[in-house]
């Protein structure tokens, strides 16, 4: 029986602080008070630092899992073996109440410790499902699935235990400052009237940053007071030669002195606060944390009409969402906002109200409500 004060054992397997990873804050942050906080984390990074003042904190070996690379699939089982005990020793010697998976990664973790201890588990969904068969296989042993779009929700075989509950942000943080110190425009060394189009995320393939590049040199065409960003790291070094095949695709293109690749930014706001247009070109992105981020500051979007973004964004409203990916359609649209000051500006106010109702931080509140219902 879960009861306030209950200890929730958390489960992250990275401790770079990245979407994911601050979505946990947020949500660690709001049961503070309801319930006693563990997070299993593997090691005193970022992620760490900053959850010491909200949980207990239990650094364990906990690998990414890949399904090609070096790290052969014998030695992740027994770095997966290895986790697994020692997370079961803690749910056991703590005597946790539930089990959290931050992640789908995570959840390889913290399916076989509820199989162990018999605790109750939530998986927080925020990737894309593999296959239908180890989709049903995944979903059918866990007793909640948080989605954080009804696009990773309509994936589930087993909806009857899946709720939906959108990332929400912390708007009385996520304002666009009256001065952008250490913003793009003084670390690149622009000029004020100089237009700032960027695109944020993960240096991996779906997140298609070659195709920003190619629609970069579409806008540049007709546009010279233009300057493209990309603002991304491969983190968990999933595509070790995709910087450099962007790189090559920059250099092909002539766009060196106008497209600026910078590495991940884990303070995005004050980059952010100097962006005129965010556009985003994944295809099937399960949610999309930086187009909420980039809303609150009231900036308009360009973004694919599919997986979460098209829930996060109002077409005509607050962005244009692309039905196709021809490089010359989404320039266009692009070139609408970059022309017309006011249309930016009436998207970005918007922008900053869809997010006060929708996408606040309130809405996590609903997730204290669902480890109650464990209990039922």
């Amino acid at each position: 029986m879960l009861t306030k004060d209950s200890k929730i054992l958390f489960i992250s397997n990275t401790a770079h602080l990245g979407g994911a990873e601050s979505s946990l804050l947020d949500v660690v942050s709001i049961l503070t008070g309801s319930f006693q906080a563990i997070v299993a984390l593997p090691g005193n990074g970022r992620l760490a630092q900053k959850l010491q003042m909200m949980a207990a904190l239990y650094f364990v070996k906990l690998i990414r899992f890949k399904r090609n690379g070096a790290f052969g699939l014998a030695p992740q089982l027994w770095q997966l073996f290895k986790g697994v005990i020692r997370i079961s020793r803690i749910v056991v010697s703590e005597k946790v109440g539930c089990i959290y998976a931050n992640t789908t990664q995570a959840y390889l973790y913290a399916l076989p410790v509820k199989l162990i201890t018999g605790r109750p588990l939530i998986w927080h969904l925020r990737d894309n499902l593999p296959g239908a068969r180890l989709t049903w296989l995944l979903s059918f042993f866990a007793d909640k699935i948080i989605c954080v779009s009804d696009h990773l929700l309509q994936q589930l075989p087993h909806k009857d235990k899946a709720y939906l509950v959108y990332n929400g942000i912390d708007t009385r943080n996520w304002r666009r400052p009256v001065r952008s110190e250490g913003g793009l425009r003084t670390e690149l060394g622009l000029d004020r009237k100089k237009l700032i189009i960027a695109h944020i995320g993960q240096l991996i393939p779906w997140k298609r940053h070659e195709l920003f590049i190619e629609v970069a040199s579409k806008i540049l065409n007709h546009n010279s007071n233009v300057h493209c960003v990309i603002i991304g790291s491969d983190l968990f070094n999933d595509s070790t030669s995709y910087k450099a095949l962007l790189v090559k695709k920059i250099k092909s293109l002539d766009l060196t002195n106008h497209l600026t690749m910078m590495n991940h930014r884990e303070n995005i706001l004050c980059k952010l606060a100097d962006v005129d247009v965010l556009v985003h070109l994944a295809e099937q992105e399960p949610f999309g944390r930086i187009l909420v981020e980039a809303m609150s500051l009231e900036i308009p979007i360009v973004a694919m009409n599919s997986g979460g973004p098209a829930e996060v964004v109002i077409e005509g409203q607050s962005g244009f969402l692309m039905d196709n990916s021809k490089p010359q359609d989404i320039a266009k649209k692009i070139c609408l906002l970059l022309n017309s000051p006011s249309l930016r500006e009436k998207f970005g106010k918007e922008a900053r109200r869809l997010v006060e109702d929708k996408f606040n931080l309130n809405s996590l509140e609903k997730i204290r409500d669902i480890i109650f219902s464990l209990n039922d």
